[in-house]
């Protein structure tokens, strides 16, 4: 059974780089004991910092905490003042029994009428339609079965605008600390291209993956041909990297194509 924590950190501010430092190498660490940071917040003031985080199973929690890698980087914050304390958390309300069932972001529907959650059974014919449309199956390879529960690896979530189903929003974090970082990629219903949704979309989930999920970088790659695509992830703030070269099956599977290495940073956004 999954177990969730609350870290509270006392930062004094002479200790803060110190403390930041620390954190830079030991949040990776998580993911690799089959753990999710749900939030990291920090006070206006920067004296105190939260970190909401679920494990599998307390026995994960544990080899996290018992991670020879996360004990030698205890040395960084050795004689600051730093203080902590975890608390062991439990549901007093089941979250899909919460406002929203936990759709992200937890604001709701934008002035657009966007918005992002979970998939929840019954999505299945409508995104199978979205996917079957020429301008999506072009680029898309065609829904393998059980779509779209079939890619367990990756966070998939609905697209809704005005309630409705509209699309499809996934991402995938790289997990080892070395190259940690997430990918994403979007689907929309062709009949709401060209309103600025789909750069929407993107953007909420490149929000939770820098803000929330503790990334620093975050890529997309689509067909260098792909320029609807394109245009819509440079509104979002990512940046164009380079072509890499017969990267991708084409649909049909009889040869290749070119895609575009896509990047957005933390910093790109800070500055």
């Amino acid at each position: 059974m999954s177990t969730t924590y609350l870290m509270l950190a006392r930062i004094p501010e002479q200790d803060r780089a110190a403390f930041d430092e620390y954190e830079e190498r030991v949040l990776p660490l998580i993911a690799t004991h089959g753990g999710r940071l749900e939030r990291r917040l920090r006070s206006e003031d920067g004296a105190t910092e939260a970190h909401l985080v679920t494990f599998q199973s307390a026995g994960d929690f544990e080899r996290y905490r018992d991670d020879p890698r996360r004990v030698a980087h205890g040395a960084i914050l050795e004689g600051t003042g730093v203080e902590s304390v975890l608390h062991e958390l439990h549901d007093v309300v089941p979250a899909a029994a919460l406002p929203g069932g936990g759709a992200l972001p937890p604001e709701g529907p934008s002035q657009s009428g966007l918005s992002l959650r979970p998939l929840a059974p019954g999505d299945e014919p409508e995104l199978l339609r979205i996917i079957a449309t020429p301008e999506v199956a072009r680029w898309w390879d065609a829904p393998p079965p059980r779509f779209p529960w079939e890619a367990p690896e990756c966070t998939r979530l609905t697209v809704e605008v005005h309630g409705r189903v509209a699309g499809l929003a996934q991402y995938w974090e790289e997990e080892d600390p070395q190259y940690r970082h997430a990918e994403v990629d979007i689907a929309l219903d062709p009949a709401l291209h060209g309103r600025g949704l789909g750069s929407e979309a993107v953007r909420l989930v490149v929000s939770h993956l820098l803000g929330v999920r503790g990334h620093h970088r975050v890529t997309i790659d689509p067909a260098a041909a792909n320029l609807v695509a394109i245009r819509c992830y440079e509104k979002a703030g990512f940046s164009r990297v380079g072509i890499m070269r017969r990267a991708e099956r084409d649909v049909d599977g009889r040869g290749w194509h070119d895609t575009l290495l896509m990047e957005i940073l933390a910093s790109d956004l800070a500055s």
